[in-house]
């Protein structure tokens, strides 16, 4: 019997043997080779792999069984990015549920997510309706922070908890002004339907601009990037990834039960600075039009997910799931940055 492995990962990266490897080697009677590739040899794998260029697919499981586990199953907005990032992305991570580690940078953003919602709870809860000051909302912010301390190093830790507070104190003498004692934060909305889709989400911040209208605010760590914002296109058809969601966010308020106030505003709220130093807000007109394509982009997904739809990859170079398939590769530890910065839990 032969065993092998890599030396290196696919990223050239040094890797150890199996634990049982070492645990054999070590009960003797084991030899150990190393053994090389010529350089003809690689580089006919290399012309192999490039000549197979389709996409991965899993063999369809048993039906019913999946049936069950998409039972009760509600689209969101992570896992419709999931589902458009790449059906396989969806089929671990949403239906088997594959467990994933939180990346640094997703524990900071949570950090001033909760710290914001938080300073504002204290604010609905003052019998009147009064804002702390500017060092609460620090205040908060640290606290989080700590208990998100394991997710970081320790130089990391020190330079997120620099890098935050010194934006959310200018965030708060930049916005403090306008900010509304008529608001909902983190509103959890669930068991929603539109046009036979069940959804639900995560909405960070509602102001009631009157009994009529409301305002979603959307909070964003992180680099300022507003092709994220930009509405489907021939060449992009999905649109961009914070389009898509104030979009869902539009019909998950406006399709609940009972409800009567239309969204007037939707927007975007970076807490970093951008590349000129500065914080900015950045408004998303919806027109009747992005909603009806939002509709059908929704209910497309939904029916393909209910018909299991999800066994053949995206075939791109860079999807880890693709190459968890196609070669066998490591488990993905972390999802993707573009679903842990949708932040709806």
């Amino acid at each position: 019997m032969f065993i092998s492995y890599g030396k290196q990962n696919h990223k050239g990266k040094e890797q150890l043997a199996c634990q049982f490897v070492d645990e054999l080697s070590e009960a003797g009677n084991w030899t150990a080779e190393e053994i090389s590739l010529s350089s003809e040899e690689l580089l006919s794998y290399e012309v192999t792999a490039l000549q197979n260029q389709e996409r991965p697919q899993l063999p369809s499981m048993e039906q019913s069984a999946i049936a069950k586990l998409l039972a009760d199953f509600q689209l969101s907005p992570s896992s419709w990015q999931r589902y458009l990032d790449c059906p396989l992305r969806f089929f671990y991570e949403v239906v088997l549920q594959a467990p994933q580690i939180q990346r640094p940078a997703a524990s900071y953003g949570n950090a001033l997510h909760n710290a914001l919602q938080k300073y504002f709870n204290l604010m609905l809860a003052h019998p009147e309706r009064a804002f702390p000051e500017q060092e609460t909302l620090l205040e908060l912010f640290t606290d989080e922070m700590e208990r998100a301390h394991s997710f970081f190093s320790s130089e990391e830790y020190t330079s997120r908890l620099a890098q935050g507070k010194n934006n959310l104190g200018m965030y708060y003498e930049l916005y403090r002004s306008t900010w509304t004692t008529q608001c909902r934060t983190e509103l959890r909305v669930q068991q929603v339907e539109v046009e036979g889709v069940p959804i639900k989400g995560v909405i960070d911040r509602i102001d009631f601009l009157n009994e009529q209208e409301i305002a979603i605010l959307d909070y964003k760590s992180g680099s300022h990037n507003n092709a994220k914002l930009r509405a489907p296109t021939e060449t992009k058809p999905n649109g961009g990834n914070y389009w898509r969601q104030l979009a869902f966010y539009k019909m998950l308020w406006e399709n609940r039960t009972g409800e009567t106030r239309r969204v007037r505003k939707t927007a975007i709220s970076y807490l970093d600075l951008n590349k000129a130093g500065k914080l900015t807000i950045e408004p998303l007109d919806l027109s009747a039009g992005d909603m009806q394509r939002a509709k059908a982009m929704l209910k497309d997904s939904y029916q393909r997910i209910k018909a299991q739809d999800f066994y053949t990859g995206c075939g791109e170079e860079s999807c880890e799931w693709c190459a968890f398939v196609r070669e066998d590769m490591q488990t993905p530890s972390h999802t993707t940055m573009e679903v842990e910065e949708l932040d709806d839990k």
